[in-house]
């Protein structure tokens, strides 16, 4: 059997497909020959990715799969030429695959198909909606980051990124109970409503592929796995929570934030790097403190520490009262990724038993109002 192929190419869609190798799971990389193409697939029990890619000088094909060692073949992927270098490949009499470009030549080792390591191939899915790749992928990683990271919170819907699928939006919500951050993406239309999808934090950023501007997603779902199919067939899918790991209610906490009928009601627009510094500059000055304190006063506002040591925050706070509460750090370390440049900061005088809000605000500092981002003060 011998073909010829672009290095490209094939390093692009290799890359892609192992996204989907867990060498800690029973994961199964295999490779065949269809037509004019050469197809991977990759699949574990929690990721399943398959992809084509085109080959030409096509000789004595054997359309069968062909088992590959994964280990080997990632190691393959990092020593291809990156350019568009044409690489040989011919099988030698024991079955494995020789590839060569100039004088170079490198052994790719085929493994013997038996009863475990049978081809499992996925077809039946459910398409959901069609999304822009960049900015979906975008949202995604920005809600993942905010899911519980703890290991005893591993097997709770506090570990998942929460996709809720609804007739004009998708909305993406991630928690791990003191900060939440929910995202409303609006597309034009679903095939499904009123359904959801759980998913594990780490798997998220394995549905990141190679991709570009112009790159449309197909959301799809199988019984047990969420992905995509994009627009030259790849597919990427991540498993979904067991069906005992249900979604969690969370509406009711957005009602919790301040309002500007109520008295009480306070509103600071903040430089977020301001205040990611001074929240930085505490820390390093008292490590074991879980929390940092929020000290409102006429000379503006500061971050401070269990021992007094404060740090100004560049802000509009101008008000002629004195306000002071404490949030955990971590949990709003959690939300750097989504803090834009200027946020806005909405509290009540006494934030205890409430949820204070961070509206994020765009480069012509207007409310971004698809995104809501919030975090649930100290209660001491």
């Amino acid at each position: 059997m011998n073909f010829k192929i672009k290095s490209s190419s094939l390093q692009k869609l290799g890359n892609d497909v192992m996204k989907g190798y867990i060498k800690t799971q029973k994961t199964i990389l295999a490779l065949r020959m269809s037509n004019s193409q050469l197809e991977l697939l990759c699949y574990s029990p929690s990721t399943y990715f398959q992809g084509k890619v085109d080959i030409t000088d096509m000789k004595n094909l054997d359309n069968s799969w062909k088992i590959l060692d994964g280990d080997n073949f990632k190691s393959f992927l990092l020593i291809l030429p990156k350019d568009d270098t044409i690489i040989d490949f011919n099988t030698t009499t024991l079955g494995d695959f020789t590839l060569k470009y100039g004088k170079n030549k490198i052994n790719l080792n085929i493994i013997d198909i038996g009863e475990d390591n049978l081809i499992k191939e996925e077809n039946n899915f459910t398409e959901i909606t069609e999304v822009d790749a960049v900015s979906f992928m975008e949202s995604m990683k920005d809600m993942s980051k905010i899911v519980s990271k703890d290991k005893n919170k591993e097997y709770s819907s506090l570990s998942f990124l929460h996709i809720f699928f609804n007739e004009d939006n998708i909305t993406l919500m991630g928690t791990q109970s003191i900060s939440i951050a929910e995202n409303i993406y609006k597309i034009d239309k679903t095939r499904i409503v009123d359904d959801s999808v759980l998913i594990k934090g780490i798997y998220i950023d394995l549905l990141d592929t190679t991709l570009s501007a112009t790159d449309t997603w197909t959301l799809i779902k199988t019984k047990s796995k969420f992905g995509y199919k994009n627009n030259n067939g790849f597919i990427a899918l991540v498993a979904i929570s067991a069906e005992d790991i249900k979604p969690i209610k969370y509406s009711h906490l957005k009602n919790l934030t301040a309002t500007k009928e109520e008295n009480d009601y306070n509103e600071v627009k903040i430089d977020s790097t301001s205040l990611k510094n001074a929240i930085a500059d505490v820390s390093k000055l008292s490590p074991t403190d879980p929390s940092v304190l929020f000290s409102f006063n006429e000379e503006g506002l500061f971050i401070k520490s269990s021992m007094d040591d404060r740090f100004e925050v560049l802000s509009d706070y101008s008000l002629n009262k004195e306000l002071n509460f404490g949030i955990n750090k971590e949990a709003l370390k959690s939300l750097y990724s989504i803090w834009t440049k200027n946020i806005i900061m909405v509290f009540k005088d006494n934030p205890i038993m409430t949820v204070i809000e961070f509206k994020l605000l765009d480069s012509k500092d207007d409310i971004i109002d698809n995104i809501f981002v919030g975090v649930s003060p100290d209660d001491q």
